[in-house]
């Protein structure tokens, strides 16, 4: 159940079934795209849930999955204009079976006069260049015994250039 973001001018509304829309405030439809139909299905175990990010000219779509397919998670920053890839970035993981779902929406962290994309899911948090998509930093930790089950479900956030990665135990 994805949330939609808006500039004030425009809506950008991403469905649970892949559906990435914009929308101008009479409701008017600018662009739109089927993103499983382009990258393949969503291999969430509870369905796709992630939000976009906002943040500049363009969106950040995240889909990291793996319990329902082999396909790898990725990133995707899309011009907000015209619903164009401007890249296409794989995140891989170690985690099994349910753990490299992930229902969480991307967060910024900024510092200094640095921008990086944060992602959480699939046991880990990583930092991404917002230009290329480049992961610049991995934490892993989050599920230390490797449990199968041990899904991301809440998003990370960012305070004074410090990211807060929830966890299912001892956050």
């Amino acid at each position: 159940s994805p949330s939609p973001v808006t500039d004030g001018k425009t809506v950008w509304v991403m469905t649970g079934t892949g559906f990435l829309r914009a929308f101008d405030y009479t409701g008017k439809e600018i662009w739109g795209r089927d993103i499983q139909k382009e990258y393949g299905r969503f291999g969430l175990n509870w369905g796709y849930a992630s939000s976009p990010l906002l943040h500049g000219d363009a969106l950040y779509v995240q889909v990291i999955h793996g319990m329902r397919t082999d396909d790898p998670s990725y990133i995707l920053k899309i011009d907000k204009a015209s619903g164009k890839t401007l890249w296409r970035q794989e995140r891989l993981t170690k985690a099994i079976r349910e753990s490299p779902d992930s229902y969480t929406t991307p967060a910024l962290l900024r510092y200094g006069t640095t921008e990086e994309i944060v992602i959480t899911g699939g046991d880990v948090v990583t930092g991404h260049d917002p230009a290329t998509g480049r992961e610049l930093w991995r934490a892993d930790g989050l599920n230390p015994q490797n449990n199968p089950a041990y899904r991301i479900v809440a998003s990370p956030f960012v305070f004074d250039g410090v990211v807060y990665a929830p966890t299912r135990e001892r956050p």
